[in-house]
């Protein structure tokens, strides 16, 4: 039996860490979307409806993030980008799911929606036909699931993208690990596309918490 040691430290040894721009998809709607009690809101163009200026309107989604949730249990922690892949690769999955059943229910002379499959006769249908139909309806909770975490990932991408958040994150890690110029610091604080005041104060605050000594610009 080996006893167990708690260790408390005082978070103020590590200010960098609490300001710093992460790139995990989990801390990263926490960070840029508005996200409590795991739900997440994001807003979505409507394209649907033009208005007068030619743009589409928003409205807001809200979607529930649970532990039942099985693709967010195993990749809220991952950095986004692999997210995203992990996204392309389930939506592939689904498509040929998808087609599957197509497939065999044009063999078979079945017309109307996949979805209408569970209450069609299935007297003279194949085992297999059988089971595509049974697994309908967790294919479209899969697709539903899908479709939430696709428009999530959007909504982190534009941010992303807006901000340049990316920057952010690569220049803050290079500033913890003392391996970034004072003059990359500059041209991004000064660049008017990139982030908000806050990413820029806290870039700041990390150079200067990480930073001993800074040279007068």
């Amino acid at each position: 039996f080996q006893r167990p040691v708690l260790v408390i430290l005082d978070r103020s040894i590590d200010l960098a860490s609490l300001l710093h721009h992460t790139w995990t998809c989990q801390a990263l709607a926490h960070d840029i979307l508005d996200f409590k009690s795991n739900r997440v809101e994001i807003e979505e163009v409507d394209e649907s409806i033009v208005l007068n200026d030619g743009q589409h309107p928003t409205k807001r989604r809200s979607y529930d993030l649970m532990q039942t949730d099985k693709f967010w249990k195993q990749q809220k922690g991952n950095p986004f980008p692999i997210v995203a892949e992990s996204i392309q690769e389930e939506l592939e999955r689904y498509r040929q799911s998808e087609e599957e059943v197509k497939r065999l229910k044009t063999a078979m002379g079945i017309e109307g929606d996949p979805q209408d499959l569970a209450s069609s006769q299935l007297n003279d249908m194949t085992s297999k036909l059988t089971s595509a139909v049974s697994s309908l309806p967790e294919l479209l909770e899969r697709k539903k699931l899908l479709d939430a975490h696709t428009n999530i990932a959007t909504a982190l991408l534009d941010q992303i993208k807006k901000r340049k958040l990316d920057i952010f994150f690569e220049t803050e890690e290079k500033i913890m690990a003392k391996q970034v110029q004072e003059k990359i610091l500059i041209e991004i604080l000064s660049d008017p596309t990139a982030g908000t005041p806050e990413d820029k104060l806290r870039l700041f605050l990390i150079h200067y918490i990480c930073t001993p000594m800074m040279t007068q610009v």
